[in-house]
């Protein structure tokens, strides 16, 4: 057998091999859920270390688990699992930007578990229809329990608040409507958040960040043409140079115009632009280093010197005159002056809250108890662990009667953890070895008589002092060296 023969007959029994192996994985996350499981089911795939593309291997895996088991796929490399806050946030990003789920909303499933209120959560002006259609009066009842329905009821006539609550069909067509409008706001809050991260993105110190998703995170809290880091950002914006202004123009023309292009309802949009490309024709059609030969006349008869006055008047009224006196301004400036006004207008028309319109919650999702889930209070977890190891070993060699209770049966970790609860600021090593002694190994002696420490047993104490130090509950004692410092109180 040649060498060729030799490859070719490789590549063949590592494709059949691979393809085994792939289609047991598959077997198994298909049957994964057919029984009820309290843990999440788990497979480990050993490639070995000879494998000279791993990411082509998990790829080829993902896309079959795509095409015969589910869409919701996310690979996560050790990289994105630095903390599990991270994780969630790669993976929630990998289920929704993936390019074959299908056009539905994806959101928290808090978020949706509110009631049929969240399905209008929909961008498709026929499916809201449709959806309305479908709505029952219990459905009704749940959409007027969201907090802004009672400031569009405060807002109406006494015959209209009448007909809010109690005429579904009303109800129904009103809230088609404001869905409508909060539609038009979230496709245009992107496309001037887009623009708005064209003009700052580079400016120093990034007063608005260098993410688009830094703006979009302001801009739905908080109306952002309010907040000083904008107002900072826009007096940057002052000081930009012809070629620098000229060149954040066209980027937004041509990013605005490609949008009108592809929707000619646009009609705001297409007004928006002309004027930007207005502006932007002035500044190509003059030199800078023009300047106005004309200078404002002095009206102001504090700017007039008369009488007789002496030397130290005659300098103080000087300086008034130079203060008050601004700066003659070139085309340039003005024309400068009046696009970042025409711009900082747009984007305070186009840019506020979604809090300013009725029903936005079925929108948002700004309910701050979702964290609980996604950043988990880790010292909770850990003293839970510690202090009663059997909640989640399920072992009953370490069940406890109480809280407070300690048996030899536990790991060691748990016995020194509970151990130095009992102490105050710093605890004597010595003594806790003893007590740690006396429940994992009890030896009936006199109190005077000092007992032989098994060096098995100082072993295993001195680790279980390392992992409660490198948890963060002691620290070595810079007081006393046979002393450590305890750092934590309370469970």
């Amino acid at each position: 057998m040649d060498e060729e023969q030799t490859v070719s007959v490789s590549k063949e029994l590592n494709n059949d091999m691979f393809s085994s192996v792939l289609g047991d994985l598959i077997n198994f996350i298909k049957n994964s859920h057919d029984t009820t499981v309290d843990e999440i089911p788990t497979a480990a795939l050993l490639t070995g270390i000879n494998m000279p593309d791993h990411g082509a291997q998990f790829r080829a895996l993902s896309k079959q688990i795509k095409q015969t088991v589910s869409s919701h796929v996310a690979c996560l490399y050790s990289q994105d699992c630095q903390n599990i806050k991270y994780l969630m946030e790669n993976m929630i990003y990998q289920f929704i930007n993936e390019e074959e789920f299908p056009s539905d909303d994806y959101a928290m499933a808090e978020h949706f578990s509110s009631g049929n209120a969240m399905s209008l959560c929909n961008s498709n002006k026929n499916e809201v229809k449709q959806i309305l259609n479908g709505f029952t009066h219990e459905d009704c009842e749940n959409v007027r329990q969201i907090m802004s329905f009672r400031k569009l009821v405060e807002s109406e006539s006494y015959a209209n608040r009448i007909k809010l609550l109690t005429d579904d069909a009303y109800f129904k067509k009103i809230l088609e409507q404001e869905i409508s409008k909060i539609n038009k706001y979230i496709k245009r809050l992107h496309i001037f958040l887009k623009c708005l991260f064209i003009m700052v993105e580079d400016l120093p110190k990034a007063p608005l960040g260098k993410q688009i998703r830094e703006l979009y995170s302001i801009a739905t809290s908080e109306n952002i043409t309010k907040t000083t880091e904008y107002k900072e950002c826009f007096q940057l914006l002052g000081f930009q140079s012809k070629e620098e202004l000229c060149l954040k123009l066209s980027k937004i023309v041509n990013y605005m115009s490609k949008l009108i292009n592809d929707n000619v309802k646009q009609n705001k949009m297409k007004d928006v632009v002309d004027e930007l490309s207005r502006y932007l024709d002035k500044m190509n059609n003059f030199d800078l280093d023009e300047i106005e030969e004309a200078v404002n006349e002095i009206e102001n008869e504090d700017n007039v010197i008369t009488g007789q006055m002496d030397r130290k008047q005659l300098k103080e009224k000087l300086l008034e005159m130079t203060k008050n006196q601004s700066k003659p301004m070139n085309k340039y400036e003005k024309l400068r002056k009046n696009v970042i006004q025409f711009l900082s207008e747009t984007f305070e028309h186009y840019l506020i809250e979604p809090s300013s319109f009725y029903f936005h919650e079925i929108f948002f999702f700004n309910n701050i108890s979702i964290q609980n889930y996604i950043i988990g209070t880790h010292r909770s977890a850990i003293h839970n662990a510690l202090n009663d190891p059997q909640y989640y070993l399920q072992c009953n060699c370490c069940e406890i009667p109480n809280g407070a209770a300690i048996t030899r049966c536990m790991p060691d970790i748990c016995v020194a953890y509970k151990l130095h609860l009992e102490c105050g600021k710093l605890i004597n090593l010595y003594d806790w070895l003893q007590a740690f002694l006396s429940i994992v190994d009890p030896v009936d002696i006199d109190d005077d008589t000092k007992r032989t420490v098994d060096p098995e047993l100082q072993a295993r104490f001195t680790q279980a002092v390392a992992e409660l130090e490198y948890l963060g509950f002691i620290k070595s004692s810079k007081r006393k060296a046979d002393h450590v410092t305890r750092l934590t109180w309370g469970g």
